[in-house]
Protein backbone atom coordinates (compact mmCIF):
# COMPACT_ATOMS: atom_id res chain seq x y z
CA UNK A 1 0.00 0.00 0.00
CA UNK A 2 1.07 3.64 0.37
CA UNK A 3 2.72 3.60 3.81
CA UNK A 4 4.43 1.19 6.17
CA UNK A 5 2.24 -0.56 8.72
CA UNK A 6 4.00 1.08 11.68
CA UNK A 7 3.31 4.54 10.23
CA UNK A 8 -0.42 3.80 9.91
CA UNK A 9 -0.68 2.21 13.36
CA UNK A 10 0.86 5.28 15.01
CA UNK A 11 -0.86 7.86 12.83
CA UNK A 12 -2.81 10.60 14.65
CA UNK A 13 -5.76 11.77 12.54
CA UNK A 14 -6.31 14.75 14.84
CA UNK A 15 -3.13 16.30 13.41
CA UNK A 16 -4.55 16.39 9.87
CA UNK A 17 -4.55 19.89 8.37
CA UNK A 18 -6.92 19.39 5.44
CA UNK A 19 -9.30 16.56 6.36
CA UNK A 20 -11.41 15.68 9.38
CA UNK A 21 -11.52 11.94 10.09
CA UNK A 22 -13.94 10.18 12.43
CA UNK A 23 -15.15 6.63 12.95
CA UNK A 24 -18.96 6.48 13.24
CA UNK A 25 -20.71 3.11 13.57
CA UNK A 26 -17.56 1.38 12.25
CA UNK A 27 -17.54 3.56 9.14
CA UNK A 28 -14.59 5.86 8.42
CA UNK A 29 -15.98 9.33 7.70
CA UNK A 30 -13.61 11.68 5.88
CA UNK A 31 -14.53 15.35 5.49
CA UNK A 32 -12.57 17.52 3.06
CA UNK A 33 -11.83 20.52 5.25
CA UNK A 34 -10.13 23.14 3.17
CA UNK A 35 -13.21 25.24 2.47
CA UNK A 36 -11.26 28.51 2.19
CA UNK A 37 -9.68 27.01 -0.95
CA UNK A 38 -12.91 25.31 -2.06
CA UNK A 39 -11.38 21.99 -0.97
CA UNK A 40 -8.85 22.07 -3.80
CA UNK A 41 -6.65 18.99 -3.59
CA UNK A 42 -3.07 19.76 -2.59
CA UNK A 43 -0.30 17.16 -2.38
CA UNK A 44 -0.64 17.12 1.42
CA UNK A 45 -4.41 16.67 1.24
CA UNK A 46 -4.09 13.70 -1.11
CA UNK A 47 -1.55 12.18 1.27
CA UNK A 48 -4.07 12.44 4.12
CA UNK A 49 -6.66 10.67 1.94
CA UNK A 50 -4.11 7.95 1.15
CA UNK A 51 -3.49 7.40 4.87
CA UNK A 52 -7.24 6.84 5.25
CA UNK A 53 -7.17 4.23 2.47
CA UNK A 54 -4.37 2.31 4.18
CA UNK A 55 -6.06 2.60 7.57
CA UNK A 56 -9.43 1.35 6.31
CA UNK A 57 -7.80 -1.58 4.49
CA UNK A 58 -5.84 -2.64 7.57
CA UNK A 59 -8.67 -2.32 10.11
CA UNK A 60 -11.07 -5.25 9.93
CA UNK A 61 -13.71 -3.40 11.95
CA UNK A 62 -14.04 -0.63 9.35
CA UNK A 63 -17.05 -1.56 7.19
CA UNK A 64 -16.83 1.29 4.68
CA UNK A 65 -15.58 4.78 3.91
CA UNK A 66 -17.71 7.91 3.52
CA UNK A 67 -16.40 11.04 1.78
CA UNK A 68 -17.96 14.39 2.74
CA UNK A 69 -16.92 18.04 2.55
CA UNK A 70 -17.15 21.33 4.43
CA UNK A 71 -18.13 24.62 2.80
CA UNK A 72 -20.24 25.30 -0.27
CA UNK A 73 -17.94 23.50 -2.74
CA UNK A 74 -17.38 19.78 -2.43
CA UNK A 75 -14.08 19.92 -4.31
CA UNK A 76 -12.51 22.31 -6.82
CA UNK A 77 -10.16 19.64 -8.21
CA UNK A 78 -6.38 19.75 -8.07
CA UNK A 79 -4.81 22.79 -6.45
CA UNK A 80 -3.24 24.44 -9.50
CA UNK A 81 -1.00 26.58 -7.25
CA UNK A 82 0.34 23.36 -5.77
CA UNK A 83 0.67 21.39 -8.99
CA UNK A 84 3.76 19.19 -9.14
CA UNK A 85 5.21 16.56 -11.44
CA UNK A 86 6.30 13.06 -10.41
CA UNK A 87 3.84 12.87 -7.55
CA UNK A 88 4.27 9.85 -5.29
CA UNK A 89 0.52 9.45 -4.75
CA UNK A 90 -2.23 10.00 -7.33
CA UNK A 91 -5.85 10.58 -6.36
CA UNK A 92 -7.14 7.77 -8.56
CA UNK A 93 -4.93 5.29 -6.70
CA UNK A 94 -6.36 6.47 -3.37
CA UNK A 95 -9.77 5.17 -4.49
CA UNK A 96 -8.69 2.23 -6.63
CA UNK A 97 -6.60 0.66 -3.85
CA UNK A 98 -9.34 0.95 -1.23
CA UNK A 99 -10.84 -2.47 -0.51
CA UNK A 100 -13.86 -1.27 1.44
CA UNK A 101 -17.19 0.13 0.13
CA UNK A 102 -16.98 3.84 -0.75
CA UNK A 103 -19.81 6.36 -0.40
CA UNK A 104 -19.51 9.94 -1.68
CA UNK A 105 -21.92 12.48 -0.16
CA UNK A 106 -22.04 15.46 -2.52
CA UNK A 107 -23.59 18.61 -1.06
CA UNK A 108 -21.61 21.19 -3.04
CA UNK A 109 -20.39 21.83 -6.57
CA UNK A 110 -17.60 19.65 -7.98
CA UNK A 111 -14.92 20.68 -10.45
CA UNK A 112 -12.07 19.00 -12.32
CA UNK A 113 -10.31 16.20 -10.47
CA UNK A 114 -12.93 16.32 -7.73
CA UNK A 115 -15.17 14.34 -10.07
CA UNK A 116 -13.04 11.29 -9.27
CA UNK A 117 -14.94 11.12 -5.96
CA UNK A 118 -18.04 10.38 -8.04
CA UNK A 119 -16.68 8.07 -10.72
CA UNK A 120 -14.51 6.06 -8.30
CA UNK A 121 -16.98 5.67 -5.43
CA UNK A 122 -19.34 2.70 -5.24
CA UNK A 123 -22.39 4.79 -4.33
CA UNK A 124 -23.06 8.51 -4.66
CA UNK A 125 -25.68 10.58 -2.87
CA UNK A 126 -26.09 14.18 -4.02
CA UNK A 127 -28.27 17.22 -3.55
CA UNK A 128 -30.19 18.61 -6.49
CA UNK A 129 -29.20 21.70 -8.50
CA UNK A 130 -25.45 21.18 -8.12
CA UNK A 131 -22.86 22.09 -10.76
CA UNK A 132 -20.29 19.62 -12.07
CA UNK A 133 -17.57 20.91 -14.38
CA UNK A 134 -14.49 19.63 -16.17
CA UNK A 135 -12.15 22.58 -16.68
CA UNK A 136 -8.79 20.93 -17.45
CA UNK A 137 -8.58 21.64 -21.19
CA UNK A 138 -9.17 25.33 -20.42
CA UNK A 139 -6.04 25.21 -18.26
CA UNK A 140 -3.83 23.48 -20.83
CA UNK A 141 -4.27 20.12 -19.09
CA UNK A 142 -6.35 17.00 -19.73
CA UNK A 143 -8.29 14.91 -17.18
CA UNK A 144 -6.75 11.54 -18.06
CA UNK A 145 -7.74 9.80 -14.83
CA UNK A 146 -11.28 11.16 -15.08
CA UNK A 147 -11.59 10.00 -18.69
CA UNK A 148 -10.51 6.51 -17.65
CA UNK A 149 -12.77 6.33 -14.59
CA UNK A 150 -15.74 7.89 -16.44
CA UNK A 151 -15.38 5.15 -19.07
CA UNK A 152 -16.21 2.61 -16.37
CA UNK A 153 -19.62 4.16 -15.65
CA UNK A 154 -20.67 5.53 -19.07
CA UNK A 155 -19.92 4.89 -22.75
CA UNK A 156 -16.27 5.82 -23.46
CA UNK A 157 -17.24 8.17 -26.31
CA UNK A 158 -19.42 10.23 -23.95
CA UNK A 159 -16.61 10.26 -21.38
CA UNK A 160 -14.20 11.56 -24.00
CA UNK A 161 -16.67 14.20 -25.18
CA UNK A 162 -17.23 15.53 -21.66
CA UNK A 163 -13.47 15.82 -21.13
CA UNK A 164 -12.71 17.37 -24.52
CA UNK A 165 -15.30 20.10 -24.24
CA UNK A 166 -14.67 21.00 -20.61
CA UNK A 167 -18.35 20.25 -20.04
CA UNK A 168 -20.53 21.64 -17.27
CA UNK A 169 -23.65 19.75 -16.20
CA UNK A 170 -26.14 19.62 -13.31
CA UNK A 171 -27.22 16.94 -10.82
CA UNK A 172 -29.91 15.48 -13.07
CA UNK A 173 -27.47 15.19 -15.98
CA UNK A 174 -24.85 13.64 -13.69
CA UNK A 175 -27.39 11.00 -12.69
CA UNK A 176 -28.11 10.37 -16.38
CA UNK A 177 -24.35 9.86 -16.90
CA UNK A 178 -24.39 7.31 -14.03
CA UNK A 179 -22.21 9.55 -11.84
CA UNK A 180 -24.90 9.88 -9.16
CA UNK A 181 -27.11 7.15 -7.69
CA UNK A 182 -29.59 9.19 -5.67
CA UNK A 183 -30.55 12.89 -5.71
CA UNK A 184 -32.16 13.84 -2.41
CA UNK A 185 -32.65 16.54 0.20
CA UNK A 186 -32.63 13.94 2.99
CA UNK A 187 -28.93 13.14 2.97
CA UNK A 188 -28.81 11.58 6.44
CA UNK A 189 -31.61 9.13 5.66
CA UNK A 190 -29.80 7.90 2.56
CA UNK A 191 -26.52 7.54 4.48
CA UNK A 192 -28.27 5.40 7.10
CA UNK A 193 -29.86 3.21 4.42
CA UNK A 194 -26.50 2.75 2.69
CA UNK A 195 -24.83 1.79 5.98
CA UNK A 196 -27.61 -0.69 6.77
CA UNK A 197 -27.22 -2.29 3.35
CA UNK A 198 -23.46 -2.70 3.79
CA UNK A 199 -23.86 -4.07 7.33
CA UNK A 200 -26.15 -6.84 6.06
CA UNK A 201 -23.35 -8.32 3.96
CA UNK A 202 -20.36 -10.39 5.02
CA UNK A 203 -17.35 -8.08 5.65
CA UNK A 204 -14.97 -10.69 4.26
CA UNK A 205 -17.06 -11.35 1.14
CA UNK A 206 -17.46 -7.63 0.42
CA UNK A 207 -13.75 -6.91 0.83
CA UNK A 208 -12.88 -9.90 -1.35
CA UNK A 209 -15.33 -8.78 -4.03
CA UNK A 210 -13.90 -5.24 -4.15
CA UNK A 211 -10.35 -6.60 -4.22
CA UNK A 212 -11.18 -8.83 -7.19
CA UNK A 213 -13.03 -6.01 -8.96
CA UNK A 214 -10.00 -3.74 -8.56
CA UNK A 215 -7.75 -6.47 -9.93
CA UNK A 216 -10.00 -7.04 -12.95
CA UNK A 217 -10.78 -3.45 -13.90
CA UNK A 218 -7.97 -1.24 -12.62
CA UNK A 219 -4.87 -1.87 -14.68
CA UNK A 220 -1.76 -0.57 -12.91
CA UNK A 221 0.09 -0.22 -16.21
CA UNK A 222 -2.72 1.93 -17.60
CA UNK A 223 -2.76 4.12 -14.51
CA UNK A 224 1.01 4.53 -14.64
CA UNK A 225 0.75 5.52 -18.31
CA UNK A 226 -1.95 8.11 -17.58
CA UNK A 227 0.08 9.57 -14.73
CA UNK A 228 3.16 9.81 -16.95
CA UNK A 229 1.19 11.60 -19.67
CA UNK A 230 -0.19 14.05 -17.10
CA UNK A 231 3.32 14.82 -15.85
CA UNK A 232 4.42 15.56 -19.42
CA UNK A 233 1.42 17.82 -19.95
CA UNK A 234 2.11 19.74 -16.73
CA UNK A 235 5.46 20.82 -18.20
CA UNK A 236 3.98 22.05 -21.50
CA UNK A 237 3.80 25.71 -22.49
CA UNK A 238 0.02 25.50 -22.74
CA UNK A 239 -0.29 24.18 -19.19
CA UNK A 240 1.96 26.91 -17.83
CA UNK A 241 -0.07 29.56 -19.68
CA UNK A 242 -3.42 28.03 -18.72
CA UNK A 243 -2.55 27.84 -15.03
CA UNK A 244 -1.09 31.35 -15.06
CA UNK A 245 -4.24 32.68 -16.74
CA UNK A 246 -6.39 30.91 -14.15
CA UNK A 247 -4.43 32.46 -11.28
CA UNK A 248 -4.54 35.90 -12.94
CA UNK A 249 -8.27 35.47 -13.68
CA UNK A 250 -8.01 36.05 -17.44
CA UNK A 251 -8.47 34.11 -20.64
CA UNK A 252 -5.42 32.06 -21.71
CA UNK A 253 -3.45 32.99 -24.80
CA UNK A 254 -2.66 29.73 -26.53
CA UNK A 255 0.34 29.50 -28.86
Amino acid sequence: MFFKEEYIENYDFSLNKFTLVNIVDNFLEITLNRSEKKNALSTEMIKELAVCTDYANRKKEIRGVIYKSSGDTFCAGLDLKNLKTNEDIFLGDVFNKLEKPKLAVIEGNVYGGGLLFLSCSDFIIAKKDLVFSLTETKRGLFPYQIMQSFSMVMPPKIALKLCLHGSTFNSEEAKKYNLIDIITDDIELQIREWKNSINQGSPNAIKSGIKVFNKLYHNNDTIAYLNKELDLLKESDDAKEGIKAFIEKRDPKWK
